[in-house]
């Protein structure tokens, strides 16, 4: 289509706007009919009102922002020049007077000629005078301007007049903010006020206004340095020395001036900038060829460029980004800005790039924001990560606190908290050494952080968390807490006290130490119920193959007495002194984490419904540090119910006692023994095994089936484990790990120990842990997963495994 040609008298330097536009067009309006227009208008207007509603909600907030800076930066411009405007109105009512003759200067020269002429007069008239000629006075010089009093009243009154138009320039600008919201106002009909604020937002870019506004303090300064020269020029013509002087500073003041002028070009960090900064920088900018199609180099707009250099994707930036979200940790908040704050944080670590700022905060010297720290004690410097422990600390205080919130506010307050403190330590930069000392660990370990997770295991309900996540992060944090807890040295104490038991003779006569004793015992129950279970399946085979209720009744009665001939074993290891060092270690458990071993799933058992239970106290027990007595008096109660066939009884130990989940199907209780002594070993040493294993009986219980909660408990596992490396020369958890690794079997509900994605970190972890060691557990780990591998039993965690299988060769 042919465009039609411009009016001869348009001038091509004025920007042609919509109306102008409009007029060039063909006369094609006049053919349409206003009715059909109409009507299509309102029905546009129907079907998009929400979306221009939405526009004009944004356009408004971002061009109030907008006219906001303008009008304050033109009200502090109108102000100073006020000011600066007045005092070189003063200078000026002195230095004007020197453009032309000066009444006082000639009265002077006429009275001092007056005087000469009298003074002749009285010489002559006087009795002794002689007589003289009487010469004339030096007439009165003709007036003239100075060239120095040229020089300074034109800079001055340039200056002023700048000075004056910068004030103008800044009425007007506010005028214009004005005029430009005034379409939010005056207009209902969001769709016509949008078009007409896009038509006045259009011309705003066309015409440069931004350019104009950056030009209006640009005069006051030019109004300044006028005045500055004009001054050095007026001083000079009174005293050179007062002027040298006065000169200097302004000289300083001038270079420092420019220099803040091409400083953001050296430096584009730099505050300092002037109006002349902005032209420069585009002169640089197109000098380098800025703005050029297909080149990716920085803006001809140093707003714009700067924008750029700020976002580039550079090591750099990362730092930047850490360094600001270490400022944001240690600034002031109060309490609805810091709940914002920790509800925003599980996002931020979500990606790999949010992990790596906050490994660098974690990782950053201890610093004071602006203030010099070599006069300030290092202990009175604190790290923000441990401000940030105290500060969490003390809102999740008021969390617990009934008198302070309503009971919802209360549990999404500390929901968040914990949410929050979850995703740091899934970050990656804590280990549980980095933990041991500082606020941090001490925030871990407090029983404000026990106290929260036990009132949210107690608020919590099936129905308030759907899918599971909720839930998931309680137990993930309450493992994280009560292994953190497990580092206690009363812990230690009492599992290196248990481990001395275990190695105890049973009674001062006895050579034997009580470990003997209790795996002769429980060797000795467990091949009583294997038989007799073999005998109870047999009988229900043979019950099946009968024809007739004689029959039946027969084989009842011979098995009968076989199985009540099947003699019961005598137990030894009963009544040990040495049994409750395990059960005060599980009593040191409950104390120290306040109760919260309850609240993890299939950490704890209470029989104190079951006649296992020996004495009054005993009503707890842990499930994987089982007490000797207890255990045997279990195997004991299971033979029992085996021989008299009552399997629906309601003395039935309870799944977790359950001798298949105790002990191996092929090694039988061989197998726990020495693992129950390393397992006790690991607690000596810091535990890090057994909080692998109330992780595992965790997910057994929960069975987590999203994926978002799987991997929140293999993060979990990743953080109990971080410090893994100072457990490469204990055999104890050499044993553990690899009896655990030997548990993932099939799809036994008994004997599925792992479940599969536990799998690879499991495998991965034994990797770590045996790799360059020279021991049989290695070999077997080895053996194990070979098996599984040409078995093709492992699923979609072949890679891992063969990782696991170069570090362990």
């Amino acid at each position: 289509m042919d465009r039609t040609p411009p009016p001869e008298n348009t001038s091509k330097s004025v920007p042609l706007g919509d109306i102008e536009m409009g007029e060039l067009v063909h006369d094609q309006d006049d053919v349409l009919d206003p009715a059909e227009e109409l009507r299509r208008d309102a029905e546009y207007s129907e079907q998009t009102g929400q979306l221009w509603s939405n526009y004009v909600k944004l356009a408004e907030k971002r061009d109030k922002a907008v006219t906001t800076a303008w009008k304050d930066d033109m009200n502090g411009i109108i102000i100073f020049a006020g000011l600066y405007s007045a005092a070189l109105t003063a200078f000026l009512v002195q230095s004007y007077q020197n453009l032309q003759e000066n009444s006082a200067d000639t009265s002077a020269a006429l009275l001092k000629q007056a005087v000469f002429l009298l003074g002749q007069l009285s010489q002559q008239l006087s009795p002794n005078g002689s007589q003289v000629n009487i010469s004339l006075p030096e007439p009165i010089p003709p007036f003239t301007v100075t060239s120095s009093s040229r020089r300074v009243n034109t800079l001055w009154f340039l200056s002023l007049i700048l000075s004056l138009s910068a004030v103008l320039g800044a009425t007007i600008v506010q005028q214009w903010a004005g005029y430009r919201m005034q379409v939010f106002h005056k207009l209902d009909n969001p769709i016509e006020c949008s078009r007409i604020r896009q038509f006045l937002y259009e011309g705003t870019a066309a015409w440069k206004l931004n350019i104009f506004i950056e030009t209006i303090p640009g005069l006051i300064h030019m109004a300044l340095f006028l005045f500055f020269i004009g001054l050095a020029d007026f001083l000079f013509s009174l005293d050179k020395a007062v002027a040298s002087i006065t000169s200097t500073l302004m000289l300083i003041t001038t270079i420092l001036y420019f220099a803040s002028t091409g400083l953001p070009l050296l430096s584009p960090q730099s505050p300092y900038q002037t109006p002349l900064s902005n032209i420069l920088w585009w002169l640089s900018r197109k000098a380098r060829g800025g703005d050029k199609p297909g080149k990716s180099q920085l803006s001809t707009n140093m707003f714009d460029g700067r924008t750029q250099m700020a976002m580039a994707v550079s090591s750099g930036r990362s730092q930047r980004d850490a360094r600001a979200l270490r400022w944001f940790i240690r600034s002031p908040m109060d309490s609805t800005e810091f709940g914002l704050f920790i509800s925003s944080i599980p996002a931020t670590v979500d990606s790999v790039r949010g992990q790596w700022i906050w490994n660098n905060v974690a990782q950053m010297r201890t610093m004071s924001e602006g203030i010099p720290t070599s006069k300030i004690p290092r202990g009175l410097v604190v790290h923000p990560l441990d401000d940030l422990a105290g500060r969490l600390g003390r809102f999740l205080q008021s969390c617990i606190d009934q008198s302070v919130q309503d009971e919802t506010t209360r549990r999404q307050r500390a929901h968040a908290g914990i949410n929050a403190v979850l995703s740091l330590m899934f970050v990656g930069g804590f280990t549980w050494d980095t933990l041991t000392a500082g606020q941090w660990g001490f925030f871990l370990r407090s029983s404000t952080m026990t106290r929260t997770l036990i009132y949210l295991a107690t608020v919590d309900t099936a129905d308030s968390d759907l899918d599971g996540t909720s839930t998931a992060r309680r137990v993930c944090m309450s493992i994280i807490t009560a292994s953190k807890i497990l580092t206690h040295e009363d812990v230690r104490k009492q599992a290196k006290h248990a481990l001395s038991c275990f190695d105890t003779p049973i009674r001062p006569d006895a050579s034997a130490p009580l470990r003997e004793h209790f795996l002769a015992d429980i060797e000795a129950f467990w091949a009583t119920g294997d038989l007799l279970k073999s005998k109870l399946i047999g009988h229900a085979l043979s019950l099946k193959e009968s024809q007739s209720p004689e029959a039946t009744k027969r084989l009842n009665e011979e098995w009968e007495k076989d199985i009540a001939a099947v003699p019961i074993p005598e137990t030894y290891s009963t009544d040990a002194t040495g049994d409750q060092g395990i059960f005060w270690l599980v009593e040191i458990f409950v104390t120290l984490t306040q109760g919260l071993i309850r609240h993890i799933p299939g950490a704890i058992i209470n029989i104190s419904d079951l006649s296992v239970r020996r004495m009054k106290r005993e009503h707890l027990i842990s499930t994987h540090v089982i007490s000797p007595d207890m255990l045997v008096c279990t195997l004991k109660l299971w033979v029992l119910l085996l021989q008299t066939g009552d399997t629906s009884s309601n003395e039935l130990p309870p799944k977790a006692l359950h001798p298949a989940m105790l002990f191996d199907a092929d090694q039988g209780p061989r197998a726990w023994v020495p693992t129950q002594y390393a397992l006790l070993q690991d607690l000596r040493d810091g535990g890090m095994i057994y909080g692998i294993l109330l992780l595992v009986s965790a997910v057994q219980n929960i069975q987590p089936t999203t994926r978002e909660a799987q991997a929140l408990y293999i993060n979990t596992f990743d953080a109990i484990t971080s410090d893994w490396m100072k457990y490469r020369k204990c055999e104890s958890a050499h044993i553990c790990l690899v009896g655990l690794l030997l548990k993932y079997k099939g799809s036994s509900p008994f004997e599925t120990h792992i479940p599969h994605f536990l799998f690879g970190s499991v495998v991965n972890l034994v990797g770590n842990v045996l790799s360059g060691t020279h021991c049989p557990h290695r070999d077997e780990a080895r053996e194990f997963l070979i098996r599984e591998v040409e078995a093709h039993k492992i699923f979609g965690k072949q890679m891992v495994t063969e990782e696991c299988l170069r570090k362990l060769s």
